[in-house]
C-alpha cells in the first residue's frame, strides 16, 4: 500500500513535469512524503519496503529525480535501519518530535530534535492527525 502510494505520487509528478515543454531551472522542487505509520512491524518488513522503494527510484528518469524530493517516515524503531538501506537521495524523516529542553529533560520515551539529527533525519511530520 505504501509503495503504491509512492508510485502514484511519483507518477503524478512525472505527468506534471513531462507536461511542460522543458524543465526550467527556476521551477521549485515538488516534495513527496510518505508516513509509514505502524504499517511495518518487523525489520524484515522494513527491509522489503526499502528494497522496493530503491528499485522504483532507480528506475525513474533522472529529470524527475532532479525535480522531486522524496521523504519517508518510518516508525522510530526502524529509522536508522531505513536510513542505512535507503538510496541516499531519498530523505528519512520522523513521525513526530518533542522538545525535551529544560525543564522537560526528564521525559521518558521522548524523541528530541538532537536525537533525530544524529540519525540524519531532515524532516518531521509535525502537527498531523492520525
Amino acid at each position: 500500500c505504501l509503495m503504491f502510494s509512492l508510485l502514484v505520487l511519483v507518477s503524478l509528478t512525472l505527468a506534471v513535469v513531462s507536461a511542460g515543454s522543458n524543465i526550467s531551472t527556476n521551477r521549485k522542487k515538488l516534495f513527496l512524503s510518505t508516513n509509514w505509520k505502524c504499517s511495518i512491524e518487523s525489520p524484515a518488513e522494513a527491509d522489503q519496503l526499502v528494497e522496493s522503494i530503491n528499485e522504483a527510484w532507480a528506475g525513474m528518469h533522472s529529470d524527475l529525480k532532479e525535480n522531486v524530493e522524496v521523504s519517508v517516515h518510518p516508525p522510530y524503531m526502524f529509522l536508522d535501519r531505513v536510513r542505512k538501506g535507503l538510496d541516499p537521495s531519498i530523505a528519512v524523516g520522523s513521525q513526530n518530535i518533542y522538545d525535551a529542553s529544560f525543564p522537560n529533560k526528564g521525559n521518558t520515551g521522548a524523541t528530541t530534535p538532537n536525537m533525530l539529527s544524529e540519525f540524519g533525519c531532515r524532516w518531521v511530520l509535525l502537527g498531523h492527525s492520525d
